[in-house]
């Protein structure tokens, strides 16, 4: 976690779930965070609970936030 700012560190899990770090300091500065969910602001239809609602547990908890995004270890080192 040592790359620069925006790198991505993905990781396997458990045998079963890909997380994904984003390096959040200098390089060389081992520091980054854990992207544990998302919440969805745009492309939601008229009635947005119910398009918040729909989204909603794929996209909480790191494992099924990976999933939902077809994060994998592909993505390792990239920088976003």
């Amino acid at each position: 976690m040592f790359g620069p700012p925006g790198t991505a560190y993905v990781y396997f899990i458990y045998g079963t779930h890909h997380c994904v770090n984003i390096v959040t300091e200098p390089a060389g500065v081992g520091s980054a965070i854990l992207i544990r969910a998302l919440e969805p602001t745009e492309g939601l239809n008229n009635d947005e609970k119910t398009s918040y609602e729909k989204y909603r547990g794929t996209l909480f908890g790191p494992g099924k936030l990976c999933e939902a995004l077809r994060i994998s270890m592909k993505h390792n080192m990239k920088i976003f």
